[in-house]
């Protein structure tokens, strides 16, 4: 036993950590600056057509503002990834550890009923009207404008799943101490 090497095996990450850690990747790498980038090149051509060349192009504000939703709802998901989100954390460090452990997975709970609810309403929402009604420079359906809101409330579900996971294990192993 003298010559093997004592190499402590590394924790397994849960699944839902993985995935989370995935879609944060696409977000912060992909999604986010794409939709930021396309938001300052239309914003920025608007501003060149209106002032500059004195032509006043609709679609470029009816997509700036597509775009601006679709990038603030995006970085919503990513602030709830981040916990970045505000907090009201002199109560939780008023109490004693086991009882800011629970107050930590109820307003977990609170928001993943939330987050369920809006994701549930937006998907009829956007399947309901979203074919049927068009954006009025572009004529794209506005469903493609409207699926933003289920699918970011899903990603929140997903995200708020792991928080509560890792808050869960975070005191259990604090409390096996």
């Amino acid at each position: 036993m003298a010559g093997e090497a004592t190499t402590r095996a590394k924790p397994t990450r849960s699944v839902i950590v993985r995935v989370s850690d995935g879609i944060e990747i696409v977000l912060d790498r992909f999604l986010i600056p794409l939709t930021l980038g396309g938001l300052s090149v239309v914003v920025f051509f608007q501003v060149i057509n209106r002032f500059i060349l004195h032509i006043s192009a609709a679609w470029t504000e009816e997509i700036g503002r597509y775009l601006f939703v679709w990038t603030s709802l995006l970085g919503a998901v990513s602030g709830i990834r981040k916990m970045a989100h505000l907090n009201v954390e002199f109560v939780q460090n008023a109490v004693g550890i086991k009882f800011k452990y629970i107050l930590m997975i109820v307003s977990d709970i609170l928001s993943l009923l939330f987050f369920v609810i809006l994701a549930h309403k937006g998907m009829l929402w956007a399947v309901t009207s979203g074919f049927r009604v068009l954006a009025d420079s572009v004529d794209i359906p506005m469903f493609y404008i409207q699926v933003i809101v289920p699918v970011c409330a899903i990603l929140m579900t997903i995200f708020t799943v792991e928080h509560i996971y890792c808050t869960i294990s975070k005191f259990k192993e604090k409390r096996d101490r």
